[in-house]
């Protein structure tokens, strides 16, 4: 399913072939991987499409990815 999250971009990397971009979102703070020709830098408000089988969180202290099952339920909208 897709849903929106809207947010502040922080901070915009470029990698060639994707933009990673730092936002905050409310008291979260989320990175995202979009398509590099979109033109975005820090203080642009934006509305990002979310597909709930490409999202991906991870632990706060060790950095690892978390398995499905160990994952909070979140509300996206």
């Amino acid at each position: 399913a897709e849903s929106s999250v809207c947010g502040i971009v922080d901070v915009v990397e470029p990698l060639g072939s994707d933009l990673l971009v730092t936002l905050r979102a409310g008291s979260a703070t989320l990175i995202a991987r979009v398509e590099p020709h979109l033109s975005l830098a820090a203080g642009d408000a934006i509305r990002l499409a979310v597909s709930a089988e490409r999202v991906c969180f991870f632990d706060l202290e060790t950095g690892d990815r978390l398995p499905v099952e160990q994952r909070e339920p979140i509300a996206v909208v």
